[in-house]
């Protein structure tokens, strides 16, 4: 493999801000530190590290660790080096990410143009949108195209395409392969829209040996209104599976926590003021689930509504509470990944990382990762 240089880094300095007790988290601000080979980590709390590569950030993947790939197509692991309280993070070349996402021009056949598959490795393997459509006219993707069929295939090897009737389609571009667990087990979350009632949660699984849709959310209830789903999780470590989503992200949007009920998909909490997708963009996975803290209750981390800072926030008791806050000035643009990477002792740290439409690399990760 041809050997590069490692990217010029442009360390910006965070301050401490404390939002809760769970979280403590650092809000990137200015004061740049310009030509440095690593960015030097700051003692105390977490960190939030910001690195200028020369060619931007075009998106995240995760796998055997996080890797980050640049606008000129090349790869990089995110990496930490240094020892007892000294840390850096720092980008190694490398042929190209060990991801689960489809490799471009592998789609398979019969897929939307322009979706992203989805790969599991549980009882669900494999979930692709089809049958192009222009019965809904939103756009919210760049053009006036959904989707009326959702390919899903097993780890048995059977597969079913579910497809809709007329005037439903998908309104995705991603599906979502989770498992609910005793709540419904394995299937495919996506987006229902129609005309009159816009968009709604839904639960794709096996029923009676088809694929059907087995749980549902509320529509909006007016045409145009969407909503982009972010993941799946037990949130509140209650031993039952949530479902997380952004409602009506370009007009004020609605983070909202799901659990299903029988055939439901039932709202259980909501809070103002978060954005996870730019209208006319292909890219649906600006938020993620992680745990950060590694407290065994993941976190959502997902944009504030103006997508220039990134917000952590907690199911608790039955609300939805900020931990922590992100300021970075420029918005938030690739996907954002929750993953591990390693320590120079071995030990794997949980971090965040996503690319904001300056070109930074912004990785979080809390000070407990750097515990000795």
């Amino acid at each position: 493999m041809t050997q590069r240089t490692q990217p010029h880094i442009r360390f910006i300095r965070p301050t401490a801000r404390r939002l809760g007790a769970a979280l403590l988290v650092l809000a990137v601000t200015g004061g740049a530190l310009a030509g440095a080979a690593e960015a030097q980590s700051e003692a105390g709390g977490s960190r939030s590290l910001t690195m200028q590569p020369i060619d931007g950030v075009a998106r995240l993947a995760t796998g055997d660790g996080v890797f980050m790939q640049d606008r000129a197509g090349a790869w990089w692991r995110v990496a930490l080096s240094g020892d007892g309280d000294s840390h850096a993070v720092r980008l190694v070349a490398v042929a190209a990410a060990h991801s689960l996402d489809w490799p471009a021009g592998t789609e398979p056949a019969g897929a939307l143009a322009g979706s992203r598959p989805a790969v599991g490795d549980g009882a669900v393997r494999q979930a692709w949108l089809t049958r192009p459509t222009a019965r809904y006219r939103h756009g919210v993707f760049g053009i006036e195209q959904e989707a009326a069929g959702l390919m899903v295939r097993f780890a048995d090897g059977a597969a079913d395409e579910l497809v809709l009737e007329p005037p439903l389609v998908f309104e995705d571009r991603r599906p979502l392969i989770v498992d609910l667990g005793p709540d419904g087990g394995a299937g495919v979350v996506s987006v229902l829209s129609a005309a009159g009632r816009g968009a709604a949660l839904v639960f794709v699984s096996r029923a009676d040996g088809q694929v059907a849709i087995t749980a549902r959310g509320p529509a909006i209830g007016q045409s145009n209104r969407w909503l982009n789903p972010i993941g799946a999780a037990d949130l509140d470590g209650d031993g039952r599976v949530e479902l997380a989503a952004v409602v009506t992200p370009h007009i004020g949007g609605t983070l909202t926590i799901y659990r299903r009920q029988a055939d439901r998909l039932e709202p259980v909490a909501a809070a103002d003021g978060f954005s996870n997708h730019a209208f006319g963009s292909e890219e649906q996975s600006l938020a993620t689930i992680g745990d950060l803290d590694n407290d065994g209750r993941p976190e959502v981390i997902v944009p504030a509504a103006n997508q220039r800072a990134m917000r952590i926030m907690v199911l608790h008791n039955g609300q939805l509470r900020e931990t922590g806050r992100i300021d970075h000035g420029a918005a938030v643009s690739t996907n954002t990944v929750s993953g591990r990477i390693m320590r120079p002792d071995g030990q794997a740290v949980p971090v965040v990382a996503y690319g904001l439409a300056d070109g930074r690399l912004v990785v979080v990760m809390h000070s407990g990762g750097f515990a000795p």
